[in-house]
């Protein structure tokens, strides 16, 4: 069959094998006795979803294989998410119930919360994100400040990845289509015979050309990208009561169009994310005592080529933004009875922002050089906060609640090139 350019033809070769197991779950996990999905996000530990104090949407990995969404972004825009604008095909902006997040995907300067396993993603900007090695995603419409702080008022996107318990076997894939799409995803998760050891890798790449719109077929300059990603994930069952977990990934847009105007189609855009995790879960879900401990690390790269020779007359303009994150977390859980248990969260993060910018003119004559689009930062972040759950009347009614402080210091670096910079520090401390 011919692919028609001007219409969008999606042609696809998919090659899949498993070894399914009785331990392996592909899709959220269910409750055995009513079918209920359990969920993590809303109050940091499993609960059943018609249980839940909050509202709480899960996109489940069945939802993800049938969809054709090649980010994120189309992903969750797919499932009526929120309002989503896409200025660029690495670059997003959320809107869910009023509140919305930084249009550059500053992860700190919004009021929705993006999370990856648990942790802080590092970006807001799901443009950059594939929806390939995700299992599932929750969904928080609305407030849950107690664990996740002041910036989830709007509320909480929690992407979990795949690993060889929810995506046993194997994958391979293989797409084409108009304005010269093509992307190629391969996946293989695994289960030793006694189910203490598993694992999952995963790869992806892809580009599309130009869009061609209108009855003609008129090209559409530099809104072409290229997409390449690779994840990992090994874990081990020690005993009965600890789980060891480690998962590196990175993933992105390379050499995205950026149009900025009519006027301006030279500006290209290179996106990525990068993040190491290891996890430890000490004790059983009938213990009265379990610990979850998390530690991270997370590089967020904004790599812009913005040149503009028509109107700022600029040959070249080079700005590089670079988010590194150092954090951990534990959250031991106490049941106090059989109706009642209490997570503590202790909490402790340090982020380092740089960004530098260099501009060459057309004519090649010295140019004053402006300063980059972010200022330099380096921040410390404390927080310890509880959340109790009680359940009454055979679970008919569950009452939350909890407290967190947050603590922080801001030192404000020198940028290159800003004029009257404030160099010093600031704290600031929430109670909320």
């Amino acid at each position: 069959m011919k692919i028609n350019s001007r219409k969008l033809a999606l042609v696809s070769l998919i090659l899949s094998y498993s070894q399914l197991s009785a331990g392996a779950e592909n899709t959220v996990k269910q409750d055995t006795e009513n079918g209920d999905t359990l969920i993590v996000t809303a109050s940091g530990r499993e609960e059943q979803q018609r249980k839940s104090t909050v509202t709480t949407q899960v996109i489940d990995s069945d939802q993800i294989e049938r969809s054709r969404a090649e980010s994120l972004t189309e992903l969750l825009a797919q499932n009526s998410v929120g309002f989503f604008s896409e200025w660029s095909p690495g670059q997003t902006s959320i809107n869910i119930r009023g509140a919305a997040t930084d249009g550059q995907g500053k992860d700190f300067a919004g009021q929705v919360l993006v999370l990856v396993n648990g942790r802080r993603a590092g970006t807001a900007n799901l443009s950059k994100l594939s929806p390939k090695d995700v299992s599932r995603i929750e969904v928080i419409r609305g407030p849950s400040s107690v664990i996740y702080g002041s910036q989830a008022m709007g509320g909480v996107i929690n992407i979990f990845l795949k690993n060889g318990l929810t995506d046993e076997g194997g994958k391979i894939s293989a797409e084409t289509g108009s304005w010269g799409l093509a992307q190629t995803y391969g996946g293989y998760g695994f289960q030793n015979d006694d189910g203490d050891i598993y694992g999952y890798v995963g790869f992806e790449a892809g580009r599309r050309d130009d869009y061609h719109s209108g009855k003609g077929g008129h090209k559409q300059e530099n809104t072409n990208w290229e997409r390449f990603g690779l994840s990992g994930n090994l874990g081990w069952q020690i005993n009965e009561s600890n789980l060891l977990d480690v998962s590196l990934r990175t993933d992105g847009i390379y050499d995205g169009g950026f149009r900025g105007s009519t006027g301006n189609i030279y500006a290209k855009d290179t996106r990525y994310n990068r993040s190491a995790d290891v996890v430890w879960k000490n004790g059983t879900d009938d213990s009265i005592f379990r610990m979850n401990s998390h530690a991270y690390f997370v590089q967020d790269v904004d790599n812009f080529r913005w040149a503009s020779p028509l109107t700022a007359k600029t040959r070249s303009d080079h700005n590089r933004r670079q988010l590194d994150i150092y954090g951990v977390k534990f959250q031991p859980v106490i049941k106090l009875h059989e109706q009642n248990d209490l997570l503590l969260g202790v909490d402790y993060e340090y982020s380092r922002l740089r960004s530098e910018r260099n501009q060459v003119s057309v004519s090649g004559n010295p140019l004053k050089q402006s300063a980059p689009y972010d200022n330099n930062q380096t921040e410390n972040q404390y927080a310890v906060y509880f959340d109790d759950r009680q359940s009454l009347f055979d679970d008919s009614w569950i009452i939350r609640g909890g407290m967190r402080y947050t603590y922080g210091k801001t030192n404000f670096d020198k940028t290159p090139n800003l004029d009257n910079q404030f160099t010093g520090s600031a704290s600031y401390n929430q109670l909320t």
